[in-house]
């Protein structure tokens, strides 16, 4: 390799360093607004006021502590609006029902059945 190639690899290696500790020295609640804008189009204080609405608890379970990742924003996938605030729990479920209720129906009288006996 020729010193001008290790010179302009060398270069765009630091400019690639130089940007990633400029994002990640970002103040995290910046970090998070512009997140929760560009993924929900909702800021920190509609969350909070969500969260607020449901007093505090998990839309499904009513759990007041979400468990390991924190509380998870439920959105319609298909329409993208926020439909709520749920435990990690709550929103691994629905993402393995895949948002059909007709499978979460089918769940319930399964359990059901079970229940019974």
């Amino acid at each position: 390799m020729s010193k001008t190639a290790v010179k302009k690899k060398t270069q765009g290696n630091n400019a690639r360093r130089k940007a990633t500790y400029t994002y990640t020295k970002r103040p995290p609640d910046l970090v998070r607004r512009a997140f929760l804008k560009s993924r929900y189009g909702i800021t920190p204080e509609d969350f909070t006021a969500l969260l607020a609405a449901q007093e505090n608890c998990c839309a499904i379970c009513l759990a007041r502590e979400p468990g390991g990742r924190g509380w998870h924003i439920d959105h319609s996938h298909e329409a993208g609006t926020v439909r709520g605030i749920l435990c990690g729990n709550c929103n691994i479920g629905l993402g393995h029902f895949r948002d059909n209720i007709e499978f979460l129906v089918a769940a319930a009288a399964y359990l059901r059945k079970w229940e019974l006996k």
